[in-house]
């Protein structure tokens, strides 16, 4: 039985991408938006509902243009058995958000050199593929709503930094995430893409720290 419940925050508008990945990773719970809840809303709503509906250890949220890697549901799994921090991000990016671009890609080249399976970062870079360990979503979403001004990945890693966590960001990324149209934001360049992802045939807690 895997470890970890999924739910997926889609939009009434990729209705497409959403029924692809429900096809491919099975969740346990798809909460689709036609525009009325926002997307930082929708993201804060499920989390809650699965912590409602799973009882699984770890908790999972997807949006719908996360693209994930063949086998998906069995690394995840297996990756998570060997996480060595309770929160973990399935997706590390190119383009955004650009500040911190040139040290991840410092880190990247690193883990690389070292075949390292985690990249641990004091932040959240993106919310495409967000793993939570289930006794802290509560706290995390509480945290989130008293700074509903931030996006849900700026509002993760405000709580992640009060409370002196960190993130591991699976390294290869286990989702690539579909550069199409933006649904939240304006018109973004092309590109926006996972630096690199992939599987493995054996995950350890070896890490680099970014």
């Amino acid at each position: 039985m895997s470890e970890v419940g999924v739910g997926i925050v889609a939009h009434t508008s990729r209705r497409e991408q959403y029924q692809n990945l429900i096809n491919e990773v099975d969740p346990t719970l798809v909460s689709v938006d036609d525009g009325t809840k926002g997307c930082d809303r929708n993201h804060r709503h499920t989390w809650l509902e699965l912590l409602r509906w799973s009882d699984r250890p770890w908790l999972c949220v997807l949006e719908d243009d996360a693209v994930p890697v063949e086998g998906f549901i069995h690394q995840l799994t297996q990756a998570l058995s060997e996480a060595p921090e309770p929160v973990v991000s399935l997706y590390l990016g190119r383009q955004r958000p650009p500040q911190y671009q040139s040290e991840i890609l410092t880190a990247v080249a690193k883990a690389d050199a070292n075949d390292a399976c985690w990249i641990v970062a004091p932040r959240l870079y993106q919310a495409v593929a967000v793993v939570v360990y289930r006794d802290l979503v509560e706290e995390m979403v509480a945290w989130t709503l008293k700074r509903k001004y931030f996006q849900i990945d700026d509002g993760i890693s405000s709580w992640i930094g009060r409370s002196h966590r960190r993130v591991a960001h699976t390294w290869p990324s286990l989702v690539e995430h579909a550069d199409g149209q933006t649904v939240a934001h304006a018109k973004r360049s092309p590109g926006r893409v996972a630096y690199k992802t992939g599987t493995r045939s054996q995950w350890t807690d070896s890490q680099v720290i970014l």
